[in-house]
């Protein structure tokens, strides 16, 4: 698995990760110490009820949620869990979840 850094959502910028940006072609080792396609899997297991694994696991690592705060699948508490990404070159990274808040109009005249 690798990851690589989005640079916008839509009309919004997002501020670079260096270590992301400079680790783009670096296979992903972990992520919060678990196997990153483990935390994919469950996370579609956890919040995508479909029946067949397979679709969970593609529609958990494509899926952007809009809508308000109370149709949020993810609490608070995991929304403000750091997330520590490590690479099989041993260079690692903690980030943390940023949510973008657009009003209605916004969201309607972009999106």
């Amino acid at each position: 698995m690798y990851l690589f850094q989005r640079n916008s959502v839509g009309e919004f910028p997002i501020n670079e990760v260096k270590e992301i940006v400079d680790n783009q072609n670096i296979p992903v080792k972990t992520i919060n110490r678990e196997d990153p396609f483990n935390i994919i899997r469950e996370l579609g297991k956890k919040y995508f009820a479909l029946k067949c694994s397979h679709a969970q696991f593609t529609d958990s690592k494509s899926k952007i949620t809009f809508g308000t705060f109370d149709s949020l699948p993810l609490s608070k508490e995991y929304l403000n869990t750091p997330i520590t990404i490590k690479w099989k070159n041993e260079e690692k990274v903690t980030v943390n979840y940023k949510i973008i808040k657009l009003n209605e109009s916004e969201c309607s005249r972009r999106y």
